[in-house]
This record gives C-alpha cells, sequence and structure tokens, in this order.
C-alpha cells in the first residue's frame, strides 16, 4: 500500500494490491483523491484495501504498509495527529 501527496498537503493519490496467499495477484487499484496530506493518502490506501476485501470477502487479511507511522498507529503506539 502506498500513499503519496505533493506538497504535504497537496494533490495525493494511493494505491495498494491485494494478493492469494500463493502470492498472485488478485486485484491492484491506484487512485486521485485531490488534496490531501501523505498521511491521509496512506490511511485511504488501507481503508479502500480493507473495503475492497470485506466486499469480496476476502478473510486472513495481512495489511502491509512500508510507513512505520502508520503501522504505529494502528497498533495505538502514536496518537492520530
Amino acid at each position: 500500500m502506498c500513499g503519496e501527496s505533493r506538497g504535504n498537503p497537496g494533490e495525493s493519490t494511493y494505491s495498494f494490491c491485494v494478493r492469494n496467499s500463493d502470492g498472485n495477484l488478485i486485484h491492484a487499484e491506484a487512485q486521485r483523491i485531490g488534496r490531501a496530506t501523505s498521511m491521509e493518502a496512506k490511511v485511504r490506501a488501507i481503508l479502500s484495501a480493507l473495503k475492497f476485501c470485506k466486499n469480496n470477502s476476502i478473510t486472513n487479511v495481512i495489511v502491509e504498509t512500508g510507513s512505520l507511522s502508520i503501522t504505529k498507529m494502528i497498533r495505538k503506539e502514536w496518537k492520530v495527529p
């Protein structure tokens, strides 16, 4: 999952992919979301991926992100800004 912002805040995008347990690609998506911070874009990527999984009855989901700040917020180790 990825979320980027040009200007922070600025024009932003997010992307994610979903793979099965064999590592095969099931779905990939990228969206422009307008003005947002990079943190907002990263969160939108995770939420969109989880919604896709729910809508397609995909269970036992593992979320991977390269963002330490998002990981710490999800684990409630950092406060949401």
